[in-house]
């Protein structure tokens, strides 16, 4: 990916564009949930670092409902992350294992139609699909 950052005068400034980055979580092995928590900060942080602002539900979330003994089902922070996706410019789907049957992701895909919003795959974990598609 291309660094967005810019400079102007003395101040580095991010292009404007705000992702959404969607991406699977819910399933019954914790295990599953927690690589799946991992693979989304790591995907967050990716795009981050190449001046992609972008905000991921399950990386913003997944450390607190952990922590506070929140739920951990995507019914649950529904409302708050469609709150969050009518704000952002594009929504990027994570292509990790999961994300063809996760409900959560199909809301988000769904919302975002209806929203006429750009919806791009993105997987940098996978050589065939290492840049947003």
């Amino acid at each position: 990916m291309k660094n967005k950052l810019i400079n102007e005068g003395s101040v580095l400034t991010r292009d404007n564009k705000l992702f959404y980055l969607a991406s699977p979580y819910t399933h019954n092995d914790i295990g599953v949930r927690h690589q799946r928590a991992e693979s989304a900060k790591e995907a967050s942080a990716l795009l981050f670092d190449a001046g992609q602002d972008n905000y991921s539900p399950i990386a913003h979330l997944h450390d607190m409902a952990i922590k506070y003994q929140m739920p951990e089902d995507s019914e649950y922070y529904r409302a708050f992350n469609f709150n969050i996706l009518r704000r952002c410019d594009e929504l990027l789907v994570l292509t990790i294992d999961g994300w063809d049957v996760s409900d959560g992701v199909d809301d988000e895909i769904n919302l975002a139609k209806t929203l006429n919003m750009n919806i791009r795959l993105f997987n940098p974990f996978d050589a065939n699909r290492a840049v947003i598609t």
